[in-house]
């Protein structure tokens, strides 16, 4: 149900940030219930909410949550991000050139 919100492209600036939340509760808590293909497309998704810039910010807050609930010591309840870290490190260097300062710190 989070993912139709994410994809959406004509939603309120609210309610894609608080789908944004919802993805990041969902991937850092319950991604062992979820299908590679679901997380895969999340994921995705949240790479495209990184491109997009009303919802830079938002998704890089995102990234960062699920990437600290990863960074556990339990190697069964860490999630894969190998698929979509190049790009997101790549998005986010390119954020460090832009004159936004919030969306550099957000970025570091």
């Amino acid at each position: 149900s989070i993912e139709p919100l994410l994809a959406a492209h004509d939603v309120d600036q609210e309610i894609k940030e608080c789908a944004l939340s919802a993805t990041a509760s969902l991937l850092s808590f319950l991604h062992a219930n979820l299908t590679p293909e679901q997380k895969s497309k999340l994921l995705s998704l949240l790479l495209e909410r990184l491109t997009n810039e009303t919802t830079r910010i938002a998704a890089i807050k995102t990234l960062s949550t699920i990437a600290a609930a990863s960074s556990g010591s339990d190697a069964a309840e860490k999630i894969d991000l190998s698929n979509v870290l190049g790009e997101m490190i790549e998005s986010m260097a390119g954020f460090l050139k832009l004159q936004s300062r919030s969306l550099k710190q957000s970025s570091l």
